[in-house]
């Protein structure tokens, strides 16, 4: 058994899909109303074929139906089974491509993919699991266009995508999955530089890099009380109220985990439970904390989450 297995249950009658292995023993199981639930590996049986290996291959598809403002290079994360997403490059110019994307690894670079790539076309490339981001890879592309006829010779362009959080505040659902889209920024790639250029502009860009991610740490303690997170709380129904509070949780979350805090503490209030629940869903699929508990009544009450982090 392993992640995408079509199960059944054998003591009900229920049919999901295995979303992730929470230990030796047990199992997530996405079941049809979209929920996952923890199941003993003694209380199903395989019925299909892993539905993670479909994409295993590098598929081209057709994307001409997703539309942006801007021409460039766009990364898709869309949601395949359960927290399982696959990622995907778009060619949104106007003109074809020719490609070569190398994935990096603990400072190891592999040659992931090459080829050619039409507008409008999405290239599947692997799959990447939500709830340990800090064991995505890295991806860099060199891309050079096919424009037909032009005065100059085209530049290789280089981009690259790897895991922020801040990429991942929006997204996009078509039937019943979410589809994050991300705009590759550009770095031209200059014929006959000089190494010293390339390692002054490496340590600008860390130190830059570093300088961010300091602006960025969360508070020990985050309030999410809708009016602590938009100004203007009228017209924002309560579905698009949760969506919100979701969001800057899910923000907070993944930034401290990726600059190793201990303890987090989030405020999110009784109300009817809603985002309690789902913020606690999320809580025990991710292996990256060691545990999470109700915070201290005396100063929350009821309505605080204190998360203890690995």
């Amino acid at each position: 058994m392993q992640p995408g297995d079509k199960v059944k249950f054998l003591n009900e009658n229920l049919e999901g899909i295995i979303t992730r292995i929470i230990d030796d023993k047990t199992f997530g199981v996405e079941i049809s109303d979209g929920f996952e639930i923890p199941v003993l590996k003694n209380e199903i049986v395989v019925t299909g074929q892993n539905k993670l290996v479909e994409d295993v291959q590098h598929k081209v598809e057709d994307k001409s139906n997703v539309k942006f403002q801007d021409p460039g290079l766009f990364v898709l994360l869309e949601q395949h089974v359960g927290t399982y997403y696959q990622i995907k490059i778009l060619n949104h110019f106007e003109h074809e491509i020719i490609f070569a994307i190398y994935k990096e690894k603990d400072k190891v670079y592999k040659l992931l993919t090459k080829g050619q790539l039409l507008s409008g076309k999405a290239l599947s490339l692997e799959q990447l699991d939500f709830t340990m981001p800090e064991k995505w890879a890295t991806f860099h592309f060199y891309i050079i266009p096919l424009m037909g006829q032009s005065s100059l010779l085209p530049l290789v362009a280089q981009y690259k995508f790897s895991y922020r959080a801040k990429d991942l505040l929006h997204y996009t659902e078509e039937n019943g999955r979410r589809r994050y889209s991300i705009k590759l920024l550009q770095k031209q790639v200059e014929p006959d530089l000089d190494i010293t250029d390339l390692v002054k502009d490496f340590d600008a860009g860390l130190k830059q890099k570093e300088a961010t991610i300091a602006l960025e740490r969360p508070q020990v303690e985050v309030d999410l009380h809708l009016h602590k997170i938009v100004e203007n709380t009228n017209d924002i129904s309560p579905e698009s109220a949760i969506d919100i509070q979701f969001r800057e949780f899910e923000n907070n979350f993944d930034k401290a985990i990726s600059l190793g805090y201990d303890k987090i503490t989030f405020i999110h209030g009784v109300g009817n439970g809603t985002l309690k629940y789902m913020i606690r869903k999320h809580l025990s699929q991710n292996k990256s904390i060691k545990s999470f508990r109700d915070a201290q009544k005396e100063k929350f009450g009821y309505g605080a989450t204190e998360v203890f982090l690995k």
